[in-house]
């Protein structure tokens, strides 16, 4: 880990400090943790429960630590295997102790692309959150995790940070309409606004609508700029930057140590040693 790094875990699923002790045990001592509990609110649409993802918890972050920003802030799930290549975060983490990312302003941890797409609830959100109308379609990376310098967050005043914030704490009702499946036990479970914040990240933190390629991002260091299966049909899979293989069930099976090992091994990126699903292996 990057000296003076500080993990701020947000718990959003029920759970409890106990995870400080747990996580603390794998860490250096030179990482601070901080703990809080964010509790999703009842939509004020329905009256029931809505889920809000990740949202609340970026946005609450910036909104409460604005003044007291690390140089690089990364965004991440708590399950970030599931849909970013580890083979990448390491290269970050890697490039931020070493110091070498210092000019490093924005870039994108998902793996696959997502389908560019409009709708009128996502143009919504869009000015709700800007203040304007998006002039393109929406080009970015699935899934919601990045790497933001703190230049980068303070070039948004922090009232649009707030304003973005009042979209998915439970301020505004979430009035789109449910078209076709939704995955939802009841309408408004999942909260539409946060949902579609995903495909708009990029433009939060000062990127254009259209997010290049990493491969093609000339902004980025050479290093974040290998090629990585962006141009076929989504899978993190086949990324050959992931020497290992992501998700619950992967997790539960190789244990706390052998992903420790394979995070802070030296890799050899000329080298595919990516595992598939359709390898022979079973969960």
């Amino acid at each position: 880990m990057p000296y003076r790094t500080r993990i701020f875990i947000y718990e959003k699923c029920g759970g409890d400090e106990s995870v400080v002790q747990q996580v603390s045990a794998f860490l250096p001592s030179n990482v601070q943790l901080v703990y809080t509990r964010l509790d999703d609110m009842a939509d004020p649409a329905t009256g029931l429960s809505a889920r809000r993802d990740e949202c609340t918890a970026y946005l609450s972050h910036v909104v409460h630590h604005f003044d007291n920003l690390a140089d690089l802030t990364l965004f991440l799930h708590g399950d970030p295997s599931d849909h970013t290549p580890f083979g990448l975060l390491n290269l970050v983490l890697r490039g931020i102790a070493l110091g070498t990312f210092s000019k490093l302003d924005f870039v994108h941890l998902g793996a696959p692309r997502l389908v560019a797409t409009y709708n009128p609830c996502q143009d919504d959100i869009y000015q709700r959150a800007f203040n304007r109308e998006s002039q393109h379609r929406l080009f970015t990376y699935c899934c919601s995790q990045f790497a933001v310098s703190k230049r980068r967050i303070r070039a948004r005043p922090l009232v649009e940070y707030v304003r973005m914030l009042q979209l998915v704490d439970g301020t505004v009702a979430d009035t789109c309409q449910r078209i076709g499946p939704s995955y939802e036990k009841y309408a408004g479970q999942r909260l539409s606004h946060c949902f579609f914040l995903e495909f708009m990240w990029h433009v939060v933190f000062g990127e254009d609508d259209e997010l290049p390629s990493r491969a093609d991002d000339t902004t980025l260091p050479v290093a974040l700029r290998l090629k990585d299966n962006e141009e076929h049909p989504p899978s993190m899979w086949k990324s050959y930057m992931t020497p290992y293989i992501g998700g619950h069930a992967a997790f539960e099976q190789q244990g706390h140590q052998n992903w420790l090992m394979h995070f802070q091994m030296n890799l050899d990126l000329g080298r595919p040693i990516q595992k598939n699903f359709g390898d022979g292996l079973t969960f």
